[in-house]
This record gives structure tokens, sequence and C-alpha cells, in this order.
């Protein structure tokens, strides 16, 4: 992969505190693992403006996969490929779908999950079923002349629409709550276009539905659109009544407040979202909700 005509000095370290004296050296490195981000972006690689390349990939401990009661804790370092068959006796039914559906098995076998979480530029589909089931990140990064890490939720990385990270920030495993994978939950997902071919047009829904003894409905909903950011239904903390969400004129009045929702977020950022990409959405919404009475009948 490397072209010694153009290559700059590329550092390899073994442990996360040899990472953590690299920051302290670097201003601004390029940290990859996987490569797909490199051989990708043409003009980060071969770049001889670029002079700090840091290859995260021998760090020991990053590819482990954890399961214990609280949590499912898995290193960046890790392949889709290898999350895939590793969740299969451990994944939500969401969670098992994203992986088994998300990208080609040429790229799973090659793309690290911190690498899909880290990439600048659009966001890949994955994204959306984690933020979904309130996945957090460990990240270390140098303060007060220490390396230290912090756990912070993934939706927060993407907050304003944007997939960039701080510099110096070395993200070690992704945390996926258990209570995410329990029983009693109806999940849907579904993707739409392509994030690399055509992100202006992408989308990705996940849902859930948890019943209630009462009759009572509680929808949580994330939508990504890979090129400005994603929505949380449960940010708008939405409760529904299962018999009203039967009625077809009841759906027809959610529909079009979920796209209200929506379009004032992205404004509110500074963004814009076409009414073609709305009214996907609303119709992905409604068969969502039809398809969730279904099961429960």
């Amino acid at each position: 992969m490397f072209n010694s005509s153009f290559s700059p000095i590329i550092e390899m370290p073994t442990t996360i505190s040899a990472v953590g004296s690299a920051f302290k050296r670097y201003s601004n490195p390029l940290i990859f693992a996987g490569g797909t981000h490199i051989m990708r972006n043409v003009i980060d690689y071969p770049n001889v403006e670029i002079s700090q390349i840091i290859d995260i990939n021998k760090v020991k401990g990053l590819d482990r996969f954890i399961q214990t009661e609280k949590d499912i804790e898995i290193g960046t370092l890790n392949t889709l490929s290898h999350i895939k068959e590793l969740g299969d006796s451990c994944f939500g039914s969401l969670l098992k779908y994203a992986f088994a559906t998300n990208s080609s098995e040429i790229i799973k076998r090659k793309a690290t999950l911190g690498g899909t979480i880290a990439a600048n530029g659009v966001m890949y589909n994955l994204i959306a079923p984690l933020v979904h089931v309130n996945a957090s990140v460990e990240a270390y990064s140098v303060e007060d002349d220490e390396f230290k890490a912090q756990t912070i939720p993934l939706s927060s990385i993407y907050i304003q629409g944007e997939p960039r990270l701080q510099k110096n920030l070395l993200l070690t495993k992704v945390i996926i709550p258990q209570y995410a994978n329990l029983d009693g939950k109806w999940q849907y997902y579904k993707e739409i276009g392509s994030p690399v071919d055509d992100p202006s047009s992408s989308i990705v829904f996940c849902g859930t539905v948890l019943y209630g003894s009462t009759g009572e409905a509680n929808i949580d909903v994330t939508v990504l659109f890979q090129d400005i950011g994603y929505y949380s239904l449960r940010l708008d903390n939405q409760c529904f009544h299962i018999l009203n969400l039967s009625s077809t004129s009841e759906l027809e009045a959610i529909s079009p407040t979920l796209e209200t929702n929506i379009k004032k977020k992205f404004i509110s950022l500074g963004k814009n979202i076409s009414t073609l990409r709305l009214q996907r959405v609303g119709r992905i919404f409604k068969d969502f909700i039809f398809s969730s009475i279904e099961n429960l009948l």
C-alpha cells in the first residue's frame, strides 16, 4: 500500500500510551488502521504535505469484543465482518440486520469500526443503528500533558451534522448497553440509496416500538441523512396509543409532523433538506408503524 517515493514517515505504535506520546509530538496527525480512508481520499495520500501519519493497526487491545451483563464492548480495530460474526449471538435484531446488510462483504472484511465512525465526509450507514441503541465511545486525548480516556455518547460526535472528531482523539472502543437488545421490543431497519455514490439522497431509518400493558406504544426513531446528520424522534419524547396508530387518518397526521420536525432541526443547524427526501421518510415511517402493528397482531 505504501509508496516509498512519496510516503512520509509512518509511526506504528503498539500501545495506547505510545499513541499518546505521538499525539504530544504531532499537532494534527492523520490516523488510520484499515486503510480504506487513505485509499479513497486521494488528496490525503500520497501527499508530501502530510508528514504526520500514525498507523494504529498494531495497537494492543483495540481488537477486543467483550460481553458483560451491562454492556457489549467492541474494540475499534475490529472489522465489520468480524463484528457481524461475533455479534450474531448477542446483538438484537436491529444491529444484526444492520451489520448483515451494511456495505459489501469486500468492504466489511477491511473496514474497521473506528474508521466507520471517524471518517470525514459522509456518514456511513452503521452510524444510524449505533446512535439508535445509545452507543457510547471510549476516546483518549491529551489533557494537561496526560493521555486520558473519557466515555462520550456516539450521538454527540454528530450533533452538529458534521462527522469530524477533534484533533488528536483516539477511539478505542464502542460500548452498547445490553438493554438495547432486550426482548419485548420490535425493531425495524431500512436503507435507501448509497452513502458513497449519492449521499445527498441516501437515508437510513431505524425504528423501535415498545408496547405497554395499557395499550401505549413508545416509539423511538432515528433517521440518518448521510450528508447532513441525523434526527432522533426520542428527543421529541413521543408516545402514541396503539389503537390510534391503527388508524390511517391518525398516521396521515403523524407523518407530516415528523417531516416538519426533521426540517426544523436541520434549518436550525443551517442545513437544507429536500421535500422529496422528507416525503420518503414519511412513507418509511408509515411502513414501520404498519409493520409493527402486524407484528403485534
